[in-house]
């Protein structure tokens, strides 16, 4: 019973059935899209304590401006 594992195939055949089951493109996208969309809204975020340091005269407000 050595090389063999789940029932009767052995692991060179398991190794070629489980090629065909990685992460596929559209699933790369799809996760790069939301991590944008995040992004997108952290940095809209951002702008608020950008304003209230600009306003206040605190030269903090370059930092947040630009991350």
């Amino acid at each position: 019973m050595t090389g063999l594992c789940h029932g009767n195939l052995p692991v060179a055949n398991q190794i070629r059935l489980l090629r065909g089951h990685g992460v596929h493109g559209q699933t790369i996208r799809s996760a790069i899209f939301i991590a944008s969309i995040a992004g997108i809204y952290i940095s809209i975020a951002m702008l608020a304590p950008a304003a209230v340091d600009f306003y206040a005269g605190n030269p903090d407000w370059q930092v947040f401006a630009v991350s």
